[in-house]
């Protein structure tokens, strides 16, 4: 998973995929992500990920 504002990347796992095609990612990951903050400010991050 890669942050698309940052850069940022970790490899998860994943568990749940929303409805809406988005991932429901653990506080751990999203918080490591998460790395200049604006994600916890938004409520969501924009991410790339692969399968």
């Amino acid at each position: 998973v890669t942050n698309q504002a940052t850069g940022s990347q970790l490899k998860v796992r994943i568990v749940d995929q929303c409805a809406n095609g988005g991932l429901d990612l653990d506080w751990s990951a999203f918080k490591q992500l998460d790395t200049n903050g604006n994600g916890y400010q938004q409520g969501h991050l924009m991410v790339d990920y692969q399968f």
